[in-house]
């Protein structure tokens, strides 16, 4: 394929190789398929090349899936729309945050339609089934679920810090 790409290509398409989510292997004592938003799902392969594309530069600050669209506008000498939330992986800019979002689950239906949900028990499904939104900076990851849980990390090592006690 990347003989073809170099051949053939090269010149006038922007290839992009990247994945949806990464995976719990044991981390934060999870063995789950990427239902929390820790690190270990969140942060995945963004690989490009092609017309445009700096060779040779590794980033190691925040960016996002939504920053794809708009920097493959920016490739392409196209304007980026107003309406999107990304902006160009180089165009120099740094974002100071991420959000993230995962939608709730059905508990029952993942209990019993799913190879790993049958092992849970009640209180893992509950846990694993909740929506959860955060936002993640450098320092922080913040998460809230649907069923009325907070919890705030501190990075990188991604512990949870312990809510003040409660007068």
């Amino acid at each position: 394929f990347f003989d073809f790409y170099k051949q053939e290509l090269q010149e006038n398409t922007i290839l992009i190789l990247t994945a949806d989510h990464g995976e719990q292997l044991g981390e934060h004592g999870l063995w789950e398929h990427s239902h929390y938003l820790f690190d270990e799902t969140l942060q995945i392969p963004l690989l490009m090349i092609g017309p445009g594309v700096p060779e040779g530069v590794r980033r190691t600050d925040l960016a996002s899936h939504v920053d794809v669209f708009d920097t493959i506008c920016d490739l392409c000498g196209l304007d980026q729309p107003s309406s999107t939330s990304g902006q160009s992986l180089f165009n120099g800019d740094e974002r100071d945050a991420v959000f993230m979002e995962y939608g709730a689950r059905n508990a029952d239906d993942f209990k019993n339609n799913s190879s790993h949900g049958k092992y849970m028990n009640d209180e893992q499904l509950l846990r694993f089934s909740a929506g959860m939104k955060g936002i993640r900076t450098e320092d922080y990851l913040y998460v809230t679920t649907s069923n009325g849980t907070e919890h705030l990390y501190k990075n990188p090592e991604q512990s949870e810090i312990e809510p003040p006690p409660e007068d």
